[in-house]
């Protein structure tokens, strides 16, 4: 028999149906479909026992409709796959009594229009992809120029960056001493005071 009740919400395309169909309920009735039905319900085999399959062929028989298979799973399978693109699956499953694996692996599934709109975002996100390697190969090309700009310099100069400057202090003193070890000494410089020397870097 399943659970007792269930809260779902009152989607708009459902309401006028529903109404019709209420309207058209006996006076007094507490329940949308009718008394019959639901009587047939509380026998052993439930509401499989209520032949409403019968009942939705001829209905589809006579609004001249293709037939398709399973015919209530298919209709509660796409309504629960209409109603996943629009809110939380974790949700849908609630309303219509199953959990999201269960959702997942019966009745959830991908459709022709999922397809179609795949292919038109793949046909959008193309454009920005080409912007980006427009842009890429603009950066290439300027950082193609500094370097031949740099290799310009350097064939003129016959050395990377600008000239060496002297040191100021052996400029002064006439160039680099050198010690006994041959290495560069320290520039003596005369002290103006009375002849004693410092020795500066």
């Amino acid at each position: 028999m399943g659970k007792g009740y269930r809260v779902i919400p009152l989607f708009a395309d459902v309401r006028p149906y529903l109404e019709a169909a209420w309207d058209q309920a006996p006076e007094g009735a507490e329940y949308v479909f009718p008394e019959e039905y639901r009587r047939r319900a509380k026998g052993k085999h439930g509401w499989a026992g209520c032949n409403l399959r019968s009942t939705l062929e001829k209905i589809i028989k006579r609004a001249k409709v293709s037939q398709w298979t399973r015919l209530w799973h298919s209709m509660r399978a796409s309504c629960e796959t209409d109603l996943a693109r629009e809110y939380p699956l974790a949700v849908v499953a609630k309303w219509l009594g199953n959990t999201v694996a269960v959702a997942m692996r019966h009745y959830v599934d991908v459709t022709d229009a999922d397809f179609e709109r795949a292919a038109q975002r793949t046909q959008t996100a193309s454009a920005p992809a080409a912007r980006a390697h427009h842009t890429t190969t603009r950066t290439s090309k300027r950082a193609s120029g500094a370097s031949s700009g740099r290799r310009a310099a350097k064939a003129a100069g016959g050395m990377d960056g600008p000239p060496a400057v002297k040191h100021p202090v052996r400029a002064a003193a006439g160039g680099p001493r050198r010690s006994a070890g041959g290495m560069d000494a320290p520039a003596a410089v005369k002290n103006g005071g009375g002849g004693s020397r410092t020795r500066v870097p």
